[in-house]
């Protein structure tokens, strides 16, 4: 998974942000032989990937089970090129070793900076960290409905990072509202994207 996340975050990307979390979603349903199989299959058939393009953004926030988020930020411009909630690339950052029992258990526990779990300074430089690891032009910060810890996070996190950013606050789940779409739409018309068709229009 850690190689596919690279497929994503290279220039010209060969894995938009959705496409990447359906990859990371199989693996935590299929046996393993069969998963380990099919991410090696993607692998050898990376150099013929199509190439995508848009503003290339961190997304944090609220966590994901589906794509249906990163589908619609996709269709807006940008491009989700990293994320820190944990079906993304904190699934497989922490590895595993023995007492595997225990070990397991420390996983799950203390996989990474998540919102509901870490503080605000662990979050911030997480993100800082995370997001110029990846080649994030931006920052988008996803939180449903009922989820107030993103709120507090977002502040801190856009100092820390530097970036132009946007905080998407009380969304319906699996969506966006109106006012994000808008909000989105400023954020594109104000990052220029990265990629040859982007150097190409803005040359014109």
């Amino acid at each position: 998974l850690t190689r596919v996340a690279a497929l994503r975050r290279s220039q010209p990307a060969r894995l938009t942000g959705a496409q990447t979390l359906t990859v990371v979603a199989a693996t935590t349903v299929l046996p393993v032989e069969r998963a380990t199989a099919l991410l090696e299959e993607l692998l050898t058939e990376a150099d013929h990937l199509p190439a995508h393009e848009g503003v290339r953004v961190f997304l944090t926030g609220s966590p994901h089970d589906t794509a249906h988020v990163y589908d619609a930020l996709e269709d807006s411009g940008l491009l989700v090129v990293g994320e820190d909630h944990d079906w993304g690339d904190l699934l497989s950052l922490r590895r595993t070793a023995a007492p595997t029992e225990a070990a397991l258990a420390e996983r799950y526990q203390y996989n990474g900076p998540s919102a509901p779990r870490a503080s605000i300074r662990a979050r911030a430089e997480h993100t800082r960290r995370a997001a110029r690891e990846c080649g994030a032009q931006a920052l988008v910060s996803y939180a449903r409905v009922h989820d107030d810890a993103p709120g507090w996070d977002y502040p801190a996190q856009r100092e820390a990072t530097g970036l132009p950013s946007v905080l998407l606050n009380r969304q319906p789940y699996g969506a966006l509202g109106e006012e994000a779409a808008e909000a989105l739409a400023e954020l594109t018309r104000t990052t220029q994207p990265t990629g040859p068709r982007a150097r190409a229009e803005a040359a014109r």
